[in-house]
């Protein structure tokens, strides 16, 4: 019974690892950018990146809502 709440609770971070690194990366990309503007490394790659994430974690569960509840 023990084993089985434990890999419950494990199950969601492992699932949420891979959907949060790109963010972060390109967060410190975009750190490391506003820190050294000398420095040109194509920053609207990855504003379009956090654009991206921002709209597909908004709007996608906005429209599945009505959706899941009736599942």
């Amino acid at each position: 019974m023990a084993e089985a709440s434990s890999l419950k609770e494990l199950l969601v971070p492992i699932m949420l690892f891979p959907m949060s690194v790109p963010l972060l990366i390109a967060i410190i990309r975009l750190t490391e950018m506003a820190l050294y503007p000398t420095v040109e490394l194509g920053m609207s790659l990855w504003i379009v990146l956090l654009i991206a994430y921002n709209v597909l974690f908004t709007v996608v569960p906005l429209l599945l809502f009505d959706v899941l509840l009736e599942v």
